[in-house]
């Protein structure tokens, strides 16, 4: 697809409170799948996340506001609920190392399950 792609910045001075937050959100829970395989990259992953949150969090401000052009690739009407988001799967991130041992498991117990309805790995 042959098109434009301009490509836009947050930072202090342009915030964007539901980019981060998503952002962020994706991290954290990207970081409790990783959690029983790779502990270094999750705890990389939840590091990162919580960074977000917090710059999203101190520098409140919608990513429409300050790079109205965005609107066409991006049309957010406000960003409380992405910081929420993020708030709720980081806390699951962090209070999922005190879970008991055979929730931390779950990733290996879904490998060993077999494969998933409709494909050839119990991946999927």
């Amino acid at each position: 697809m042959k098109m434009n792609r301009p490509a836009f910045k947050i930072d202090t001075e342009n915030p964007g409170s539901e980019i981060a937050g998503e952002a962020a959100a994706a991290l954290a829970a990207a970081s409790i799948l990783f959690r029983a395989d790779d502990p270094t990259y999750s705890q990389n992953l939840l590091a990162h996340a919580q960074a977000l949150f917090d710059f999203a969090d101190s520098h409140r401000g919608s990513y429409i506001d300050v790079t109205p052009s965005a609107r066409d690739y991006y049309n957010s009407s406000a960003y409380h609920d992405e910081l929420v988001w993020s708030a709720l799967w980081l806390y699951k991130a962090i209070t999922y190392k005190r879970q008991s041992r055979s929730t931390a498991n779950i990733s290996r117990r879904l490998r060993c399950a077999g494969p998933i309805r409709g494909t050839t790995s119990a991946t999927g």
